[in-house]
């Protein structure tokens, strides 16, 4: 059924029933101006509503499948539905409701969900193939395909400021980016703190070992050492790699504490783009810390930021599809492997771990603007472990010449050993696409997305729920051993901000907006 209620009441009231569809009614989009109703269901049917008592205008049979999806763009003029036939339908949003083209095949499984961009050029869609397709309309030309998510994608909002959000079956919520590519890198110099709060001995409020975090977004953090005192000197460096002008650099400063509950003495926040405009890319100065309470004494610490812009000579896609017959790595016969991939000084990415495998499939897609000096693109495979070092398992480099003279490349590619002289067990199967500037400025990239490097966990759980007391000792109150992960078994410090573990389970997430 279809059901319209009046929300202006005090208390809302039911304006009319429907029985809209022969079978369940699964989704629904309402146009730009309030008018009229499109409605997909079970029946596979794709119903247009309007008027005042909301009469059936039209209803169309195209999809040989459950219409899971409905979205009506921004200016009215189209509408997209989705369905578990694995296709998508673009339809004429004004006059006769008709399709506009055939639907269009591109998913290899159940399509969840569709939305147009702000300026009705772009169409995303996510299904239960686990990826995300950015198609280009009305054409339907399907410009890039985006594999992070490890389950069904049953979710995704696109903003304004083309920040798409997209939530899956495996319980995360993913935020990509605008690819604007790598800007440059940033040099952080931590010099120096004055003022903070000196730590009482006697009640041990504080130890005064001070130390400083500089964050970079949401995935790049740095630690300095531990300083005593009220002025402590760190005189320390750290190179973050930019990609973003919209975001900020968090300066923070605590106080240690052995149970890892660090006294928070304050922060700055500097947004990047004074420190990309400034002159000759330098900054160097004090920044007031902001705390939690009102002192007279303000604290301040002393940064230096260097920023470099760097040119590019290209962009290359790398797909690491799977791997086969990969070496036992782990005591009982079996190995834990994931892939670490870069191009030159570019950031580097790592896939998912598959746990206990030994012909892995990850199907994830990276994106890297090769930056001129560039000389290889390297795909590192690991086994991981708990309790030691990821160990090595073999790797497979090309060159940037290579790649200029191949820029596609579709096969099995043998490991080789650390040095690159000897071939070692197992193979790996990638798709790499080179794309030059000049191909770049043709328009043939544009609009792409990419990861952001952060993973959010669709709930926070509390500390005493996500970490197990495993090997954990209290003696007179006073923890000696901390507690480990009860999913992954890494220490509690491993985790930023104490958030859930990625192998930990919960509940599915079924839809994101914003």
């Amino acid at each position: 059924s279809l059901r319209v209620f009046d929300l202006t009441r005090p208390r809302s009231k039911q304006i009319c029933n429907i029985l809209a569809h022969d079978h369940h009614a699964l989704c629904l989009a309402i146009s730009p101006d309030g008018q009229r109703i499109v409605t997909g269901g079970a029946d596979w049917a794709t119903s247009l509503w309007g008027g005042g008592e909301l009469d059936l205008i039209a209803s169309e049979m195209i999809h040989t499948g459950y219409v899971r999806g409905l979205d009506w763009s921004s200016d009215g003029r189209m509408i997209a539905s989705c369905g578990s036939d694995m296709t998508i339908c673009l339809w004429h949003g004004k006059g006769e409701f008709r399709p506009m083209l055939p639907p269009v095949m591109g998913h290899t499984s159940w399509v969840r969900w569709c939305q147009f961009t702000k300026d009705s050029k772009r169409l995303v869609t996510g299904g239960d193939d686990q990826t995300v397709m950015i198609w280009e309309v009305p054409a339907c030309n399907a410009l890039q395909t985006l594999r992070a998510h490890s389950h069904t994608v049953s979710g995704g909002c696109i903003m304004a400021n083309h920040r798409l959000f997209t939530a899956g079956y495996d319980e995360n919520l993913l935020l990509w980016t605008q690819d604007t590519g790598l800007l440059g890198y940033l040099k952080v110099f931590v010099v120096e703190a004055f003022d903070l709060k000196r730590g009482d001995g006697l009640t041990g409020n504080m130890s005064n070992l001070r130390f400083a975090t500089v964050e970079l977004g949401k995935g790049q953090t740095e630690q300095t050492s531990h300083k005593k005192g009220t002025a402590p000197s760190w005189y320390e460096e750290f190179n973050l790699s930019v990609w973003d002008l919209e975001e900020s650099v968090v300066a923070q400063v605590y106080d240690w504490d052995k149970d890892e509950n660090h006294r928070f003495l304050g922060e700055v926040r500097i947004p990047l783009e004074e420190l990309a405009y400034a002159e000759e890319g330098i900054t160097d100065k004090e920044y007031d810390l902001v705390d939690q309470e009102d002192d007279n004494n303000k604290p301040c610490i002393s940064l230096r930021f260097t920023f470099r812009e760097v040119q590019c000579i290209g962009e290359v896609t790398v797909l690491v599809e799977r791997a086969r017959g990969l070496p036992r790595m782990d005591t009982f016969g079996l190995s834990d492997p994931f892939c670490a991939i870069s191009v030159g000084k570019s950031e580097r990415h790592k896939t998912q771990v598959m746990r206990r495998s030994l012909n892995p499939e990850w199907n994830e897609e990276f994106v890297y603007n090769v930056e001129e000096g560039a000389r290889e693109l390297k795909i590192v495979l690991y086994d991981w472990s708990v309790t030691k070092e990821e160990d090595f398992i073999g790797q497979v480099v090309f060159s940037v010449d290579s790649l200029q003279q191949t820029p596609f490349i579709d096969d099995w590619f043998r490991l080789k050993s650390i040095d690159g002289s000897a071939e070692v067990k197992g193979e790996v199967k990638l798709t790499i696409k080179f794309l030059s500037e000049a191909e770049k400025d043709k328009g043939l990239s544009s609009l792409r997305f990419r990861r952001n490097p952060s993973t959010w966990p669709a709930s926070v759980k509390s500390d005493f729920s996500y970490f197990a007391p495993i090997g954990q000792i209290v003696l007179f109150g006073r923890t000696i051993m901390r507690g480990r992960c009860r999913h992954c078994n890494r220490h509690r410090q491993d985790h930023t901000n104490n958030l859930r573990c990625d192998l930990g389970k919960g509940a599915y997430i079924h839809c994101v907006d914003v």
